[in-house]
């Protein structure tokens, strides 16, 4: 599986991706405007093999006053092995870029991404607010204040 940043030319899979895939319902994030928001952002990526879709994930850097915190605000696909990938290749390039928390809003019935996100050293809290700081300060595991 490759993973990597996605660009204008992938837009028309990424559209039909978010259509076809199961549970994919509620506010499409894949109009046109969207997609090139995210872009530029550079925490967005998708998973493909032998040029087939497998998943993507959006992520925007957004600032709090005193730091940047990486908010994954759709991830998409086809498996749990998928979802590990895109959230590791999200939170290298939020290392990358010198932001060390990330984000993610989950459903409180989604027991199973809860299973993924904790897979990649986030932490779930009673928010439903997944979270993960990076770095040396993630070694203490201290997640308090993120997104508050």
């Amino acid at each position: 599986m490759h993973y990597r940043p996605f660009d204008a030319t992938d837009f028309p899979a990424l559209r039909a991706f978010e259509r076809s895939a199961a549970g994919a319902r509620g506010l499409s994030r894949t109009s046109e405007a969207a997609l090139r928001f995210y872009a530029r952002g550079g925490h967005t990526f998708l998973a493909e093999q032998e040029q087939a879709l497998f998943g993507f994930a959006l992520a925007q850097a957004i600032w709090q006053g005193d730091r940047a915190t990486v908010l994954i605000t759709r991830l998409l696909a086809e498996s749990s092995e998928v979802q590990e990938g895109l959230l590791r290749a999200v939170a290298k390039s939020s290392y990358d870029a010198g932001s060390y928390e990330l984000a993610m809003v989950t459903g409180t019935t989604d027991t199973a991404m809860h299973e993924v996100l904790r897979t990649v050293d986030f932490k779930v809290d009673h928010r439903f607010l997944a979270v993960r700081v990076l770095g040396n300060r993630g070694t203490s595991k201290d997640v308090e204040g993120i997104l508050e």
